[in-house]
């Protein structure tokens, strides 16, 4: 019931929308990200960081916490810059981390096994990520 996904996000100027990354099991239960960039669209859409819980038979997400202030988007960079980014999950507490500063926290514990992991973008963007890694605890 614990879980690291961790990867590596480009930040760079010409990024802009919203990035999704969904751990959910065979049924379409589970959990994920909203990761948004900092950008004129993403302001457009009110797209934001989110924490978001995904219940089989629903058509939409529903957001379990959303980002505010500044830690409502990913800054953007000229030259680009690589951020880490992981989604923890332990013991009912979901968490998102960028370059190790937590920046979003909820707790939900309706979902604990997980069998896919997939990655989609709105908007037109090209999100770069590199380096994707899960790890879990085995007791």
């Amino acid at each position: 019931d614990q879980f690291v996904l961790s990867f590596c996000l480009l930040s760079i100027s010409y990024m802009k929308g919203a990035m999704h990354a969904r751990l959910v099991d065979s049924a379409g239960n589970g959990y994920g990200l909203t990761l948004a960039m900092a950008s004129d669209s993403s302001r457009e859409h009110d797209w934001r960081n989110a924490i978001v819980r995904w219940d089989a038979g629903r058509a939409e997400e529903t957001v379990l916490v959303r980002g505010e202030g500044d830690r409502a988007r990913i800054a953007l960079h000229p030259t680009g810059v690589l951020h880490e980014m992981q989604f923890r999950f332990a013991r009912g507490r979901l968490s998102l981390w960028c370059d190790d500063e937590e920046l979003l926290h909820v707790r939900d514990a309706s979902y604990d096994a997980f069998t896919q992991l997939s990655f989609s973008v709105e908007y037109q963007t090209r999100f770069t990520i590199d380096d994707i890694k899960l790890a879990t605890v085995v007791e």
